[in-house]
C-alpha cells in the first residue's frame, strides 16, 4: 500500500479505552499499514501477560509469608527449635467468610508490627527477630529488585484465590498483650 501523496497518516485503535496512534511519515520509508486489530490483539497480549505475571507474583509471595506463618506457629516455646513469635502476635483462631459458598474458614492473624518491622532486644524478645515479611522474603527467589513491603501490602488487597480474596488488612483484630 502507498501513501505517498500523503504527508502523514494516523491509526487509531480503540482497545480497553486505551487510544493507539501509529503515524506514518512519507518522509520514512514506507512498509504496510498496521492492522488496528493486530495492534489491539498485540496490546491485549502484553496486558494478559503482565496480569498473569502480577498474579503469580503475589500468590508466591502470600504462599511464602503462610509458609514461614504455618512454620512459626508449629513450634514450641519450650523445644529446640523455639517459636520467635509468641501466640500474642500470630493468632491461629479466627474464623472469615472467605470459603467455599462464603462458609467459614479458620485463618491466621498477625499483628503489623512484627510482620513489617525487625524487633529490637526488649523485656519480652531476648534475641533480635527479623520481622515475618524478612523471614519471607529470605526464601523467596534472588531477583533484580527489591522485595518491599509495599508489594505484600498490594498482594494481600488483590490477590484472589478461587473462592475469593485470601487476605484482608484489618484494624480491629485484639491481640492479647502484644510485644
Amino acid at each position: 500500500m502507498r501513501l505517498s501523496n500523503y504527508n502523514s497518516l494516523s491509526v487509531f485503535c480503540f482497545c480497553r479505552r486505551r487510544i493507539f496512534e501509529y503515524a506514518i511519515s512519507n518522509t520514512s520509508p514506507l512498509s504496510p499499514l498496521p492492522s488496528p486489530l493486530h495492534a489491539c490483539t498485540s496490546v491485549d497480549s502484553f496486558d494478559q501477560l503482565r496480569h498473569q505475571r502480577q498474579y503469580v507474583f503475589n500468590q508466591v509471595l502470600i504462599q511464602e509469608l503462610l509458609a514461614v506463618i504455618m512454620a512459626e506457629i508449629s513450634k514450641s516455646e519450650t523445644q529446640v527449635p523455639r517459636k520467635r513469635f509468641s501466640n500474642n502476635i500470630i493468632r491461629s483462631d479466627l474464623r472469615r467468610r472467605w470459603g467455599r459458598r462464603k462458609e467459614k474458614v479458620f485463618c491466621y492473624a498477625v499483628s503489623l508490627d512484627p510482620l513489617l518491622q525487625d524487633t529490637l532486644p526488649n523485656k519480652y524478645v531476648k534475641k533480635f527477630r527479623p520481622s515475618l515479611f524478612k523471614l519471607a522474603v529470605a526464601r523467596l527467589p534472588v531477583t533484580v529488585f527489591e522485595y518491599l513491603p509495599e508489594m505484600l501490602r498490594q498482594a494481600i488487597q488483590d490477590f484472589e484465590g478461587p473462592y475469593g480474596f485470601v487476605g484482608k488488612i484489618e484494624p480491629n483484630i485484639d491481640f492479647p498483650l502484644d510485644e
